[in-house]
């Protein structure tokens, strides 16, 4: 059978030694598009990069980005790293809210503070236009 293209796809291999971690233990791009994610992760498996799931960062050093794997941290391994992007996601933090509450203070939670999980600015936006506009 021949190919349907004059010259088969060779990917560029990166030229450095690129790792793509996550603190989920799930697939990387779970949430991408279905029609798209694969796609992706094709193209990073093509250039060579590393991913690895279910990261503990524990620290960066002049050694590396030292880390724990798997569900539960029991590998250490140290990254030889000199370059760290981190995108570690963020987390609900509503502990004034809660004081504010508990003391009989009208508060409102929203944005980013009520749901960490995929920060959409449009939504927090949104959320405190119209707390704004029912004061």
């Amino acid at each position: 059978m021949t190919s349907a293209y004059p010259v088969d796809p060779q990917p560029e291999a990166s030229v450095r030694t690129v790792h793509l971690l996550q603190r989920r233990t799930s697939r990387h791009g779970k949430d991408l598009g279905k029609t798209t994610g694969w796609v992706h992760r094709a193209t990073l498996k093509a250039r060579g990069v590393t991913m690895l799931g279910g990261v503990r960062y524990d620290r960066i050093d002049d050694d590396g980005l030292h880390v724990s794997l798997g569900r539960d941290h029991g590998e250490q391994r140290v990254l030889p790293v000199d370059h760290v992007v981190i995108c570690a996601g963020q987390e609900s933090v509503s502990g004034l809210y809660e004081e504010l509450q508990a003391a009989g203070v009208a508060a409102h939670l929203i944005g980013g503070a009520e749901q960490a999980r995929e920060v959409d600015a449009k939504r927090a936006i949104e959320q405190g236009v119209r707390v704004a506009a029912a004061l």
